[in-house]
């Protein structure tokens, strides 16, 4: 496992056969971080401690 300090507004960039994958620390609030996270739409970002379900077809939908 890779481990990497950042400060709020520090990004880290992954590069990835789908495109480029930007995290960017937006804020820290005592042990928490807030992460935004912009992706390509062809990679798909899941929560490891949301309960693991089949994906919906609209889950990737753009607004209308």
């Amino acid at each position: 496992m890779l481990v990497l300090s950042r400060k709020a507004g520090e990004s880290i960039k992954l590069v990835t056969s789908q495109g480029a994958i930007h995290l960017t620390i937006t804020g820290i609030h005592g042990n928490k971080a807030r992460v935004g996270i912009v992706a390509p739409p062809s990679v798909r970002i899941t929560r490891d401690d949301i309960k693991k379900t089949e994906p919906r077809p609209n889950d990737r939908a753009e607004p209308v």
